[in-house]
């Protein structure tokens, strides 16, 4: 069953509140709560389902399909509680909406990978509870209403954090894969935000094969070189060092220069799945966008601003270039310029070819970067026949326009764009490539007859 009630007062009509007519032309509150279902469980992934074939040495046979059947699935819930405000001012003029909710998923549907030795690759399950809490703000005003001119304005604000509530058993897990094929992760925690980017913190590049020494605390030591360039020792805080000097290793092999300096967050000799942290969340802090209107007697202007801010993108694209692991695709130039070459080399880009053999392409911040921006996404500028004008060419009116969409983005993020969807909430904030929007512009006619 999915219920849903809901409820206003207009308090505006209310004998207490006469005094406020002069300004007020309309006030009222709403509160609703409700619960809608998704059944989009997929056909028969309750049950464990076999496929006839050929499995032995060409012999027909029946044999388990890839996916586990659970018994227990059910539906996947959505319970909302929501809490607004509509006010009307200066005889509608201004009008403001604000909303307060507070939704649960509950029993999220979600792909559980099954270890290989079980012979499956998945699970359907329903993974747990998460909470989203929001706030929305909207007002539209009407800012100038002359003879000949007149200015509208719809400006909107929201913002959102949703957290994980419960899980499968209570059980934390990565989303997505942190291993040295370098895709993203996401720490998924009861408590924990959606979207914590999960994995190692990059600090640069090692110059020389000295400088991955570190003192007994594993603090970092400085490598000192003389006049010739040779090696002469270490040195701490700017004092020469004589004491234990310690290094690190990645998948068996001692870091030399050229490999990526991972902070050690365990405190041992070896960079590991132990020295993991959040490195950053995919939850912008908050969305807004404003629309202006302009009207002079036949010319009409508007203009559309939106930002998002506040997140953080996996950039999976440039990661994937950076691999060298594709056919017939070359890194980036700033990729192939910037990588490490000699001894004292000062980069962030570590050396070609023991890219994979010391875990430098695992995933790590170097490529996790600020995904904010601000975009002019649509401005149109028409000017309408005044109607006399219009009679002279037999129609009853005309306008001419020229317009444009996705004009100019302001961000720092270096791929293509900044704003693309993501289809898993397990998994969001990472950019694969997507193909950019479309910059568009265009001029027209209309007519009316």
């Amino acid at each position: 069953m999915f219920p849903t009630i809901g409820a206003g007062w207009r308090i505006s009509d209310e004998q207490f509140m006469q005094w406020a007519k002069p300004l007020l032309s309309d006030a009222r509150f709403r509160a609703s709560y409700g619960k809608v279902g998704n059944e989009r469980i997929g056909n028969y992934d309750a049950l464990q389902r076999y496929g006839f074939g050929r499995y032995y040495n060409t012999v027909s046979g029946v044999a388990f399909g890839n996916s586990f059947g659970n018994p227990k699935l059910a539906w996947e819930s959505l319970i909302q509680a929501n809490f607004g405000l509509d006010i009307s001012l200066l005889k509608n003029r201004i009008s403001i909406a604000i909303d307060v909710y507070d939704k649960t998923t509950k029993d999220l549907l979600y792909n559980r990978p099954l270890p290989r030795e079980t012979g499956f690759n998945s699970v359907r399950v329903n993974l747990g509870s998460i909470q989203t809490k929001g706030f929305e703000f909207q007002v539209n005003a009407t800012a100038i209403s002359t003879k000949n001119l007149n200015w509208n304005v719809v400006a909107n604000y929201s913002r959102y954090k949703s957290i994980v509530k419960t899980l499968y058993n209570g059980e934390s897990f990565i989303s997505g894969n942190t291993a040295d094929g370098g895709n993203a992760g996401w720490f998924i925690r009861e408590g924990g935000q959606l979207g914590d980017f999960y994995g190692w913190k990059a600090l640069g590049v090692y110059a020389y094969d000295e400088s991955n020494a570190y003192n007994e605390n594993w603090d970092r030591l400085t490598p000192d070189f003389d006049a010739a360039g040779k090696f002469s020792g270490y040195s701490y805080n700017g004092q020469p060092y004589t004491g234990i000097v310690q290094s690190l290793y990645g998948r068996g092999s001692k870091l030399r220069g050229g490999d990526v300096i991972f902070e050690n967050l365990n405190r041992d000799s070896v960079i590991d799945d132990r020295d993991r942290l959040i490195l950053g969340n995919a939850q912008p802090k908050f969305f807004a966008a404003i629309i202006n209107t302009l009207t002079y007697k036949q010319l009409s202007l508007s203009f559309t601003f939106n930002t998002t801010w506040g997140n953080k993108v996996y950039n999976n694209a440039a990661q994937t270039l950076d691999n060298y692991g594709t056919t017939h695709i070359i890194p980036r130039p700033q990729t192939i310029y910037e990588a490490w070459f000699k001894p004292g080399d000062i980069t962030n880009v570590p050396e070609v070819s023991r890219r994979q053999t010391t875990g430098n392409m695992r995933m790590n911040d170097r490529f996790l970067e600020d995904g904010s921006f601000i975009r002019l996404s649509y401005a149109r500028l028409t000017y309408n026949l005044k109607p006399q004008w219009a009679k002279t060419i037999f129609s009853r009116g005309a306008s001419l326009y020229v317009y444009g969409s996705n004009l100019v983005t302001w961000t720092n993020y270096t791929w293509f764009d900044p704003e693309f969807p993501s289809g898993d909430p397990l998994q969001m904030g990472q950019d694969n490539g997507r193909y950019p929007r479309r910059r568009e512009v265009g001029v027209g006619v209309n007519v009316n007859f």
